[in-house]
């Protein structure tokens, strides 16, 4: 009998049972790390930035998540795409926290590997300095597994998910940047505890 994949599970979570496995509630609220900056100052001024994270996104486990990267327009800001994406994938046999995945994302240095975001943003011709990126995190689905098995398996449904998220941003409207896959199903339901998750975060643009 295959072992049963461990979900991640937090306080307060809601747990609902599906063909003998626990899976985990979606958080509506889901963590969010923002940076907060003024644009871009000149030499003779000094910039004060914050940053603010959810001690939840440092566990490492299966997540999805979305970047929303814009620019500034004067003071105003201006979306120009979301980034789907997820922790976990098939080239590598463990995941990660949502935190470091991030971290690889917005890594400045020449030749980082994984900045995925920084190249969607410079191919859009921003400047990452310039940028503002707004991350929302949707998990740990499950826990983080040594087992090369299990993380296949874990990663081919965060296919399906990852996927059916960006669908779902796209129906409403929105540029969504990142390689998903075209093959990956998911199942209705999954659908529906996203859209769910989503709540009235990134509303449509267009009727639909």
């Amino acid at each position: 009998m295959p072992k049963e994949i461990k979900r991640a599970a937090a306080p307060g979570a809601a747990v609902h049972k599906s063909r003998g496995r626990k899976s985990r509630g979606f958080d509506k609220t889901p963590p969010r790390t923002t940076a907060v900056c003024a644009p871009k100052p000149g030499a003779a001024e000094v910039r004060r930035c914050k940053i603010k994270i959810y001690g939840a996104t440092l566990r490492r486990g299966y997540w999805l998540y979305i970047c929303d990267v814009g620019e500034y327009d004067g003071r105003k800001l201006c979306r120009k795409f979301l980034y789907v994406g997820r922790t976990g994938g098939f080239k590598n046999s463990r995941a990660s926290s949502l935190w470091d995945r991030l971290g690889f994302h917005l890594s400045i240095r020449e030749g980082g590997e994984g900045a995925t975001v920084l190249h969607h943003a410079r191919n859009a011709h921003l400047d990452p300095e310039s940028c503002y990126f707004e991350i929302t995190g949707f998990g740990p689905f499950f826990d983080e597994t040594t087992d090369p098995h299990e993380h296949r398996k874990i990663v081919s449904e965060m296919d399906g998910l990852e996927t059916a998220l960006a669908a779902e941003l796209r129906d409403r409207g929105y540029l969504v940047e990142g390689k998903h896959s075209k093959t990956a199903a998911t199942k209705p339901d999954a659908l529906q505890r996203i859209v769910e998750a989503l709540g009235t975060y990134l509303p449509p643009l267009r009727p639909g």
